[in-house]
C-alpha cells in the first residue's frame, strides 16, 4: 500500500474529503468494511477502485455519496445485478468504468430513478458478458469506449445501435472478433460524431470509408492511433479534436 494508507485511514479520508477523489490501486486492504468508512465523505466526487478486495455488495455504501460523478472499477471488476442497482441509485454519476457485466433482471437504466445522468461509459476485459442487453438504453449517454475479444463483437454493437442513438463518440479497442457487418449494424447512430477504431482486424479500410458515406455528422475516423490510449497505428481521417471519454481530475489521494 502507498504512504497514504499508512497515513491511517482517518487521515486518508480527511484528505479526501478536501480534494474530493480517492484512488485505491491494487491495495487488498480496501474491503467492503473499507467502503463503508469511504461513504461518510460525503463531498467525494471520485473514487477509482482497482484490483482491491471490495464487491459488488460493497458498492451499496456508494449510495451515502450525493455528490460522486465519476466510478473506475477497473477492467476486471464483473459487475452484476447487485452492483449495478448500487451502482445505478448514485444521482450524480456520470462517468462509469467497469470490466464486464453478469445481468439477469433488467437494469436500472430502463428506471428514470437510475443512471439518468450517465454520459460517459466504458466496459471490456476480455471476459464474457451476460445479459449485456439488460444494461441498455442509457438514455444521456454521449460517449462508449469498449474493448476487448469478449466485448467488441457484433452481437453487442447490436445492442448498441438498438438502444443508444443519441450516441456523439465510440471507441472500440482489440475487437478481433467484430466484422464489418458488425460495423454496419452501426449505421443507426445518426448522431455519431466520433469514431476510433483500433485493432479490429475485421474492419477494412473500405468498410470505414462507406461508413463515414453514411453519417453525415462524422467529422473524425480513426483507425489505431487513440491520443488517449496512445495505441499504434495510422490516422486515417482527422477533422476535429478527439474529445475526452473522461473529464480531468485535480490533485487526488492515492492508495495503492
Amino acid at each position: 500500500c502507498s504512504s497514504a494508507l499508512c497515513w491511517g485511514p482517518c487521515l486518508t479520508l480527511l484528505v479526501a474529503a478536501l480534494w474530493g477523489c480517492l484512488t485505491c490501486i491494487a491495495c487488498r486492504l480496501v474491503t467492503d468494511e473499507a467502503l463503508e468508512q469511504v461513504a461518510r465523505v460525503s463531498s467525494l466526487t471520485s473514487l477509482i477502485l482497482k484490483a482491491t478486495s471490495a464487491t459488488n455488495a460493497g458498492l451499496q455504501h456508494l449510495v451515502s455519496l450525493p455528490r460522486l460523478s465519476h466510478l473506475d472499477l477497473g477492467r476486471n471488476w464483473e459487475l452484476n445485478d447487485i452492483g449495478l442497482a448500487a451502482v445505478a441509485a448514485c444521482p450524480e454519476l456520470k462517468v462509469l468504468n467497469a470490466g464486464s457485466f453478469n445481468l439477469v433482471r433488467p437494469n436500472m437504466g430502463n428506471n428514470p430513478k437510475g443512471l439518468q445522468k450517465l454520459e460517459h461509459l466504458s466496459f471490456g476485459g476480455g471476459f464474457a458478458h451476460i445479459g449485456l442487453h439488460l444494461l441498455f438504453p442509457l438514455l444521456r449517454l454521449k460517449s462508449l469506449h469498449i474493448h476487448g475479444i469478449g466485448s467488441v463483437t457484433d452481437c453487442v454493437m447490436r445492442h448498441v445501435s438498438a438502444s443508444q442513438t443519441q450516441l456523439q463518440h465510440l471507441s472500440l479497442r482489440n475487437g478481433y472478433s467484430l466484422t464489418a457487418e458488425g460495423l454496419k449494424l452501426l449505421t443507426p447512430l445518426a448522431n455519431l460524431a466520433v469514431l476510433s477504431i483500433g485493432a479490429c482486424p475485421g474492419v477494412s479500410r473500405a468498410a470505414l470509408e462507406a461508413f463515414t458515406v453514411a453519417h453525415a455528422r462524422l467529422t473524425m475516423i480513426k483507425e489505431g492511433c487513440c491520443p488517449l490510449l496512445a495505441d499504434p497505428g495510422d490516422v486515417l481521417c482527422a477533422l476535429a479534436a478527439e474529445p475526452a471519454i473522461t473529464p480531468g481530475f485535480a490533485a487526488c489521494v492515492k492508495v495503492n
